[in-house]
């Protein structure tokens, strides 16, 4: 016949698997000498949000168009540089609904210099 007498097949040779937690977790932290900032948000894991995750960024109280978490298997934190405001503080959240409906709220702020 045409089937393997093999009992297991090895038909891939590598398989990324990334589990991802529901929550955001936020962190902002000042990039020296340039008046702008880092945001990043992971879930607790530190891995990507769940694929489908509706994500809200408002950064120093500007809300921003909703986007959707696509499909990776990046390991990490997603970031995005942010401006700072005059005086060196800033402010940034996110707001997250996953496919099943699970809603979040995470936020991190920057004192003044």
């Amino acid at each position: 016949g045409g089937c393997s007498s093999q009992k297991t097949l090895n038909v891939r040779g590598e398989l990324a698997l990334v589990m991802s937690g529901s929550h955001p977790f936020v962190t902002l932290k000042r990039i020296p000498g340039t008046g702008m900032a880092e945001f990043c948000f992971s879930d607790l894991n530190n891995q990507q949000l769940p694929f489908g995750t509706e994500i809200t960024l408002t950064v120093n109280g500007f809300e921003g168009e909703p986007f959707k978490q696509g499909s990776t298997n990046y390991d990490g934190p997603s970031c995005v540089v942010i401006m700072t405001n005059a005086d060196g503080s800033a402010s940034a959240s996110i707001e997250t609904k996953t496919a099943s409906g699970v809603e979040s709220v995470a936020s991190a702020s920057l004192p003044k210099l």
